[in-house]
C-alpha cells in the first residue's frame, strides 16, 4: 500500500516521518509512504521545539472555513500534479482534520477522492467545514473552547516535565514514550477497540442519527486515539461519521500523540492489516 501523510500543526514532514517510522518499520518494505510539508509557516507545536530545529509548518493558519477550503483545494492540486496514486491517508491531529475535511469537501462537491481508506489519528474534523453541511450546536462549540484550555493547560504542564526529563538524560526516551505526560489522566479498563458508549443524538454535541449521506465518510477509516488526550472527545465524534461496518477503532491508551510503544506498534500493524482488506473488498 501507498499512504500519504499528513503531520500536525507546527511540525512538519520531517517530524511525521519520525512519528511513524516505528510502524513503518513494522510494516515492511510492501507498505510505501509519503510525507508532505503543509504550506503555512508555523513557529513549533507544543513538545516539539526541544527535540527537532525548525522550519515547522501548519496546514491553515486559523481554522476558518475560507483558510480550510484554500487547504484542502491546494492539497488536492499538489496530489493531482504529482504522478502517485495513494491507496490511503494517514493524519495525526491536524492532518487529521485536513483528511477529513477533504474527504467530506470532494463527497459534497462530487470531486473523485484521492485516496480510497484513511488512518486518522488524534484529530477530528473542522466544525468550521461541517457546519456547511449539518448543524452543529453550541455544546460542541463550547466543548471546542473548554478543549483548547484543557490542552493548553496539559501543554504547560508538559512542558515543565519535559525540561525536567531533559535535565535528567531522558530526551530520545520522552519522545518515543511520551504517554509518560500523560500519566496523571484517568485509566480506563473497557476494550480498546471498542467505541465508548455514546447516544447518536448528543455526541459531545453533534446529533449524527440522521447523518446527511454526504457527511458519512464513504470510505473505510481507521481511528486511533488515546483517552487521556484531552481532545479524544472530537476523535471520538469523528468515529460516529463513518459507518460501523467500515471503520476500526483503536485507543492507545495515552495522550495527543503517535504511538511507538512495541506492544501498541504491533497493534497498529493488525489496523493497517484490516483497512488494506477493506480497500482490496471495494475495489
Amino acid at each position: 500500500m501507498r499512504f500519504l501523510c499528513l503531520h500536525g500543526s507546527g511540525t512538519s514532514a520531517q517530524i511525521i516521518r519520525y512519528q511513524l517510522s516505528a510502524l513503518k518499520t513494522a510494516l515492511g518494505p510492501s507498505h510505501t509512504f509519503d510525507f508532505l510539508d503543509a504550506p503555512c509557516p508555523d513557529t513549533a507545536g507544543p513538545g516539539v521545539g526541544p527535540f527537532f530545529d525548525p522550519p515547522f509548518y501548519s496546514w491553515w493558519p486559523k481554522p476558518t472555513k475560507d483558510n480550510i477550503v484554500t487547504a484542502i483545494k491546494a492539497l488536492l492540486v499538489r496530489i493531482s500534479s504529482s504522478d502517485k496514486t495513494y491507496d490511503a491517508v494517514v493524519g495525526f491531529s491536524q492532518g487529521t482534520s485536513l483528511l477529513t475535511a477533504t474527504t467530506i469537501y470532494c463527497q459534497n462537491e462530487n470531486i473523485p477522492l484521492p485516496w480510497k481508506g484513511a488512518i486518522c489519528i488524534c484529530g477530528g474534523i473542522p466544525y468550521e467545514l461541517l457546519e456547511c453541511y449539518m448543524p452543529v450546536s453550541e455544546k460542541a462549540k463550547d466543548l471546542v473552547v473548554q478543549t483548547r484550555r484543557d490542552l493548553d493547560a496539559s501543554s504547560d504542564r508538559n512542558a515543565k516535565k519535559i525540561e525536567e526529563m531533559m535535565e535528567t538524560g531522558n530526551r530520545v526516551d520522552l519522545w518515543d514514550y511520551p504517554s509518560t505526560l500523560w500519566d496523571g489522566k484517568e485509566v480506563i479498563t473497557r476494550d480498546p477497540w471498542v467505541l465508548p458508549d455514546v447516544d447518536e443524538k448528543d455526541v459531545y454535541g453533534l446529533d449524527v442519527s440522521n447523518l446527511p449521506e454526504k457527511v458519512r465518510l464513504s470510505i473505510p477509516t481507521a481511528h486511533i486515539y488515546g483517552h487521556k488526550d484531552p481532545m479524544s472527545a472530537f476523535h471520538v465524534q469523528l468515529a460516529t461519521l463513518s459507518d460501523a461496518g467500515r471503520r476500526i477503532v483503536y485507543d492507545h491508551r495515552g495522550g495527543h500523540e503517535v504511538p511507538r510503544v512495541p506492544r501498541v506498534v504491533q497493534d497498529l500493524v493488525k489496523v493497517v492489516e484490516w483497512l488494506e482488506k477493506r480497500i482490496s473488498e471495494n475495489r
